[in-house]
């Protein structure tokens, strides 16, 4: 059985960021009407919101960071992920 994309995402940050906070909303209806939502393949999973807090992000710019978080979601996008909301923590940074 394929992984879903939702899947795909949490095991692909959580493999490479350890985080010690990891939210995924699926926030694919909100889009419904948009471009890119059929034709990403299905329209079910395709626009995210993600919350990241890492010790890992400690220190690290916030571009570096979601420049980090963008390359371990690569495989995502080539699947049909056609657009992510990112939020990424240091820990105490909220």
């Amino acid at each position: 059985m394929t992984n879903s994309r939702e899947e795909m995402i949490q095991q692909a940050l959580s493999a490479g960021l350890k985080p010690t906070i990891l939210d995924i909303i699926n926030d694919s209806q909100s889009h419904a009407s948009h471009a890119g939502h059929t034709e990403a393949g299905g329209g079910s999973e395709t626009h995210f919101k993600i919350i990241i807090e890492a010790e890992c992000f400690t220190g690290i710019k916030l571009l570096e960071r979601q420049r980090m978080v963008y390359a371990m979601l690569a495989p995502v996008f080539a699947d049909g992920v056609h657009s992510i909301s990112l939020t990424t923590n240091a820990p105490g940074e909220r």
